[in-house]
Order: structure tokens, then C-alpha cells, then sequence
């Protein structure tokens, strides 16, 4: 029933000592911080969410999240290793390589070719990161139908624009360095969830491992909702830019799991920018080998 209660057997009494209490849906436990719903599977959790987050909650809470009401799913399938597919998502380090005409402009220029982090904190068992904007990038001369898009004072993206700045930005916790040329923060929490943040906008990634190497990856975008036919074509063109993005990093990280496959070389290196993946397979080595969770967070 709507209670999880077992609500009929078919021959109930062709069983023996039945029980229907034990019978109904396994209760799950869960928790709330700043509305977002965190899932406990283990039977008995051992600390709070509060202890769980420790120091992320700290810094990040309180933030006031425009347009959660209002999100663009992106789903894709994987095969590679979960954390391959969350360390993607949590350096910048491929983006001049992987992606030179879809976010490189963005992230990286001149003053930073490799698009080098702006600053980094590491929160008990979770991390973040401030990464850096090029400033003097432009929508390029042949793109027509983007420079007519984008050529309003209002856009429903998530476009660095002073005018269009959202609260959530002058959060203590957003941009903690306050770095001019700052485009966004990633939050990753441990496991396996991201929380992004940038000057109009803000989204989530999750990680979902459906076997060792196959994962499940969903992302959700949050804008405002479109008002005029411009706007909607705004979020339309955005959509299709972030999809063209993701598909780079599909075969790349595919690519990077059959080469890991092979055995060929027992190591990887990380660059002193990929602190974030660094710190997160310090984290998966510590809780899986912490007898409880309190070793592990302790």
C-alpha cells in the first residue's frame, strides 16, 4: 500500500508463519540539507547527513538555488569505471585537448593555456574548486545565428553579464576567493554528486557505477523558464552546445577505460591541477578501508 505496508498475498495461508510486517517495502533513511534530498542505503547509519558533510555544509550552506524548478536532464551511458567519468567532470586539465572549439575558448586563453584552477579546498571527505574564465572570449564572426541569439541584454543561460548576476554569487561560499576572473565553482561531494555554480547558473552531476566499468551519468541544468521565442531558442542552442561537449568526453573516456583495461601500464599520473580527482581516490582508498564510517570521516 502507500504506507510500504505488504498489502496481499495470494494464498496467504499456504505459507508458513508468515509474516507480513517483515514483508513490506525495506524503509530507507534519508535526510535533508538546504532541500537537497541525501539517500542512506545502510540499514542503521551510523552519523548524521550533518556529520557526513562536516565542513561542505558548512561552507556552502544557506545558498539561495534561482530556477530549481526548472531543469534540463541530460543522461548518458557510459563504459568506463564511475570515478573515470566523475574525474572528468572535476579537472580542466583535458579541455584544451578534448574540447578546443566547445569550452576550451571558455576555460582556458592566453593567460591560462591549461586553464588552471583559481584555488581549491578539500572538506573532510568532499572537495571544491574555483576555476578560471577567459574574459576576452568572443562569439566568433561566422557564427550568425549565436551572435543573434545572444545579442539581447537578457539571456536565460548561464552568460557572465553584471546585469544579470544572481544572488547566489555573493554567497561566501560561491567564488570563496573572489577571484575576477572567476566562471564557476565544482563542489564534489562524496561519492558520487556534483554541484556547479557559476555567475547566472547552476547544475548537478551524478554518478551512478551500474557494474566496474559501466556507469550511468546524469546531469540537470537549471535556468529560468523561456518568456519569448528568442529565449527559448537561447536555451535550445545551449542545450545543443553542452550536448556537443558531452559526446567529446564520452569517447574519451571510454577510450581512457579500454586503455586502463589492458594492464599496459600499473600506474597514472595526475597533474598538480587535478587535485579534486587526487583527493577523491584518497577518499574511495580511506573509506574502503575504514572498518566503520566513523574511521572513515574521522
Amino acid at each position: 500500500n502507500n504506507a510500504g505496508e505488504l498489502a496481499n498475498v495470494p494464498d496467504e495461508s499456504g505459507f508458513f508463519h508468515l509474516d507480513r510486517k517483515k514483508c513490506g517495502l525495506t524503509p530507507v533513511a534519508l535526510d535533508v540539507w538546504d532541500g537537497w534530498i541525501f539517500i542512506n542505503l545502510a540499514p542503521a547509519p551510523e552519523v548524521s547527513l550533518a556529520e557526513f558533510l562536516g565542513p561542505m555544509a558548512d561552507a556552502l550552506s544557506g545558498i539561495d538555488y534561482p530556477n530549481a524548478d526548472n531543469a534540463i536532464v541530460l543522461r548518458g551511458e557510459f563504459k568506463a569505471n564511475w570515478k573515470a567519468v566523475a574525474e572528468n567532470f572535476s579537472e580542466v586539465y583535458h579541455i584544451a585537448s578534448i574540447h578546443p572549439k566547445t569550452f576550451g575558448p571558455i576555460y582556458t586563453g592566453k593567460e591560462n593555456p591549461f586553464g588552471r584552477p583559481l584555488d581549491a579546498n578539500l572538506r573532510g571527505a568532499h572537495r571544491s574548486f574555483s576555476l578560471w574564465l577567459n574574459q576576452n572570449v568572443a562569439v566568433p564572426e561566422h557564427a550568425k545565428v549565436m551572435r543573434w541569439l545572444f545579442s539581447a541584454g537578457e539571456t536565460v543561460t548561464g552568460t557572465r553579464n553584471d546585469a544579470q548576476a544572481n544572488p547566489l554569487t555573493e554567497h561566501r561560499g560561491v567564488n570563496p576567493g573572489r577571484h575576477p576572473d572567476w566562471s564557476q565553482d565544482v563542489n564534489w561531494f562524496f561519492p558520487n554528486w556534483h554541484l556547479q555554480i557559476s555567475a547566472n547558473q547552476f547544475w548537478t552531476h551524478e554518478f551512478w557505477p551500474t557494474s566496474a566499468n559501466t556507469t550511468v551519468w546524469e546531469a540537470r541544468f537549471y535556468n529560468k523558464k523561456p518568456k519569448s521565442v528568442r529565449e527559448r531558442l537561447q536555451l535550445e542552442h545551449f542545450t545543443s552546445h553542452i550536448t556537443d561537449g558531452m559526446l567529446e568526453d564520452l569517447g574519451n573516456i571510454e577510450s581512457m577505460q579500454a586503455g586502463m583495461e589492458t594492464g599496459a601500464k600499473p600506474f597514472v599520473y595526475f597533474n598538480e591541477s587535478e587535485i579534486l580527482c587526487r583527493h577523491g581516490l584518497e577518499q574511495v582508498v580511506r573509506w574502503s578501508s575504514a572498518s566503520t564510517v566513523k574511521d572513515a570521516i574521522a
